[in-house]
Order: structure tokens, then sequence, then C-alpha cells
């Protein structure tokens, strides 16, 4: 193996032992309402979340990759340094997840109120596909972002295969697949609480509405929930759902004492 390279190799495994320390911070977002964001360490393969008013531990080094991701946020990767360990608390801006809306075209087409006139006067455009410029028309899904960090860094992408190399000496091929799976979980997080209206969660199950998400994410560890996400499998999910709620409020009256009560009393 060259020197140089070798070299390389043995600073970035020295990197890789720092100091472990514990790191206070506080997710900062404009409307927080008991969201519980996943905050992995990417390096060490740890987490946790944040409690009901935004605040956070976690043991990291020097240099190790924080990853934030919730259904309702988008998701936010930071990089530890030395400054963030002497600070009392560190903040975590995340922004709110849109969605995008097509685009509206404004007319200028003057109309009279009069139906039988106005409906003569608008033109319809057609609508051009790929196929009719003569293009081909891809029927593959848009990659997500943490599907194009992770292609990118496996390609060369007409780099020198040294690149892939540091990658891998690095761990950042193993950051971006651990992003890859968050990615994945939240969408399947989102996936089941949508599947049914708040009303089943609060009124059927019993969950508080600020616990709804927390409850799904407790539900994703079991085997045979991603399976039930199909639309005919709706039944079953419902069921599976109801079964699990028993279980997960009695953790949840645990943790939270009276607290939880509260919290169904509100509702």
């Amino acid at each position: 193996m060259d020197k140089k390279l070798l070299g390389l190799f043995f600073l970035l495994a020295l990197q890789s032992f720092g100091q472990t320390q514990l790191l206070k911070g506080k997710i900062v977002v404009d409307s927080l309402q008991g969201a519980a964001i996943n905050i992995v360490n990417l390096d060490k393969g740890i987490g946790t979340v944040n409690d009901e008013m935004g605040y956070f531990e976690l043991k990291v080094s020097i240099g190790d990759h924080l990853y934030f991701s919730s259904v309702q946020f988008e998701a936010y990767e930071k990089e530890v340094k030395e400054a963030d360990l002497k600070k009392e608390e560190v903040k975590i801006v995340l922004l709110p997840k849109v969605n995008e809306l097509e685009e509206v075209t404004i007319s200028n087409i003057k109309l009279t109120g009069n139906l039988d006139k106005d409906i003569l006067s608008v033109k319809p455009k057609p609508f051009l596909q790929a196929t009719d410029l003569g293009l081909p028309q891809s029927k593959k899904k848009p990659l997500t972002q943490a599907q194009r960090r992770l292609y990118t860094a496996r390609s060369s992408n007409g780099l020198v295969p040294l690149d892939l190399v540091i990658n891998m000496i690095s761990g950042r091929l193993k950051r971006l697949k651990k992003m890859r799976e968050l990615e994945i979980l939240d969408q399947k997080v989102y996936q089941g609480e949508h599947a049914f209206d708040s009303l089943f969660f609060t009124k059927e199950l019993k969950i508080p509405e600020e616990l709804i998400t927390d409850f799904v994410y407790y539900c994703t560890d079991d085997v045979h929930y991603s399976k039930l996400l199909s639309r005919d499998k709706k039944l079953n999910l419902l069921e599976f759902f109801q079964e699990k709620a028993a279980h997960y409020i009695t953790i949840k009256k645990k943790e939270l004492g009276a607290g939880y009560e509260e919290m169904i009393k509100e509702k």
C-alpha cells in the first residue's frame, strides 16, 4: 500500500477514537408540539430523541456526525466541533417540510361573466410528454437526497479510485447508508401515521395527539409493521395498531406518570 495512503488511513482511524463527551442541545423550530426528532450519532451507532421542550443529550466525540430526522421537518446533518462541546447547549434549527404545489399561471384573458361566451375564449394548452418530443420517457422514480448522496459516494464520478477508498476509510459510506435507512424509516412512519384519521389514534386507541408519531415509531420495531403498509392490508394494520396500543400506553404511563393522564384529559 502506498505510504501516503497508509498514513491517511491511520490519521483518519485516530480521529475516530476521540474522547467521548456528553453533548447537550435543543431543537429549535417554529412549533415543536411534542414532535419526536430522531437524533442519531452516525459514527457511534447510538441515538436519542428530544423531550417535549426540545432538549436532548447524546454521547459524542469531536468529528462525529449527528443526523436529525423526523416526518415533520427536513433532515439535517451536523459534524461535532470542539466549540460545540464547550457550549452549555447547542441549538439545532430545523425547517418544516414543505409540500411543493404546482405552479399556477394567471391568465390575461378578460372574462365577461357569461359562461357560454367565456368558455369559448379559453383555449386549453395541450399537455406535452417526453415522448411527444421524441425523447425517451423514464419510468424510474427520482432519487431522494440520501439516495443521491449514497450514489455519489459510491461512484467515481470521473474521479480517481482513491476517492472511493477514502470514502470507505473515513466512514462516509457507512454514514450515508445509515442516513438512507433513517429516511426509509421516516417514510414508513409517515405512511402509518396517515393511514387513519387522528381521531382513530386519540379516541379509539386513547393515545394523545402529540404522541401519535412516537407511537408509530414504536410500532416500526415490529418486523410485521412494514408488511402491513399496503392498501389491501389496511384492516390488518388497524388491528395491529390496536394490539400495540395497550403495551405502548403501559410504557408511557411508567415514563410520564400522571403526566400521561393529563395529556389525555386535555383532549
